[in-house]
């Protein structure tokens, strides 16, 4: 029960870490956005990366997950 509740924690802060840094993902986004001319290109950029992003935390909770 410790144990589960230990990695309950440690899932909880790795989550938190996610946040911040896809926080600070958005507000670099939102500064290069305004900077740019054309928002088609803002808006690619932005996809691509969150879809690099939701990759890279993607495969680390599954790791997690099967532990």
């Amino acid at each position: 029960m410790t144990a589960r509740k230990s990695i309950e924690e440690q899932f909880e802060q790795r989550l938190n870490q996610m946040s911040k840094t896809i926080e600070r993902k958005q507000i670099d986004l939102d500064t290069m956005s305004q900077k740019m001319v054309l928002p088609v290109d803002s808006d690619i950029l932005r996809m691509r990366i969150q879809k690099d992003l939701e990759a890279k935390f993607r495969y680390e909770l599954e790791t997690r997950m099967q532990e």
